[in-house]
């Protein structure tokens, strides 16, 4: 009687002891494999995360060809996949042109840049013709962009042409038209406004157009009288002399 009595306790354990290793297999198992699919998904969305940063020519402003991923040529549909717009409704405008063309502008805005602006595509017959940017995200392999001096732009650009455009005063400062440094033979414009609070002119965008043709700010001179050509390298226009 007192072996059976010590038997049963015996066994009960050993069957707990089985049902307990096989559950801790269990459970190592799936942690082991749950690890596994971890580590794979981790991989994948570095790997992602990697192509994205590494795209080439993402941040690059291309002279007559390129801002960013978006070529001239590219059609509005293409602009839309390298540049989700944040509001549809505000993301197009559409208006004829002085010379009976109409032109289409998209625009997309960059609120994460040191310096925010936008991405405009200027279209005709739904194909971009010209591209701006005015946000620090996108710059030229120089590293010209938004904010950039025009020091610096006239030492990597030393062929360009001087245009003010009068009646142009822009919201920032309210005192100054802008100025324009235009390198027709690369595709390359740099818009200049006049900082109050630094008192002196920065860039405050950037236009590709096709190499060898004139620019066309936006694409359309509502009053082409107001377009003037200045001395190379002009930062102020005669009238303003750079004394307001």
């Amino acid at each position: 009687m007192r072996n059976t009595r010590m038997g049963a306790p015996l066994l009960l354990a050993g069957m707990l002891l089985s049902v307990f290793y096989v559950g801790w297999g269990a459970n190592a198992s799936f942690a082991q494999q749950s690890k596994s699919n971890g580590s794979q998904s981790s991989t994948s969305d570095s790997g992602k995360s990697m192509s994205k940063a590494t795209a080439p020519d993402a941040s690059l402003i291309i002279p007559g060809k390129s801002i960013g991923h978006l070529r001239l040529g590219d059609s509005q549909q293409q602009f839309s996949e390298f540049f989700p717009a944040l509001d549809v409704s505000n993301s197009e405008v559409t208006y004829p042109c002085v010379n009976g063309t109409n032109i289409t502008e998209l625009h997309w805005l960059d609120l994460d840049a040191t310096i925010h602006g936008e991405v405009v595509a200027y279209l005709q017959e739904r194909r971009v013709f010209e591209i701006s940017s005015s946000t620090s995200q996108f710059r030229t392999k120089d590293g010209i962009t938004a904010g950039t001096k025009p020091e610096e732009v006239r030492q990597k650009y030393p062929d360009v042409e001087a245009f003010w455009l009068a009646n142009s005063r822009d919201l920032a400062s309210q005192t100054r038209d802008f100025v324009y440094w235009v390198d027709t033979r690369q595709g390359i414009a740099f818009e200049f406004y006049y900082d109050q609070y630094l008192k002196e002119r920065r860039v405050s965008g950037i236009y590709v157009f096709e190499q060898g043709k004139d620019f066309i700010r936006r694409g359309c001179l509502w009053h082409p009288k107001n377009w003037h050509k200045l001395a190379p390298y002009s930062l102020e226009p005669p009238s303003e002399g750079g004394s307001n």
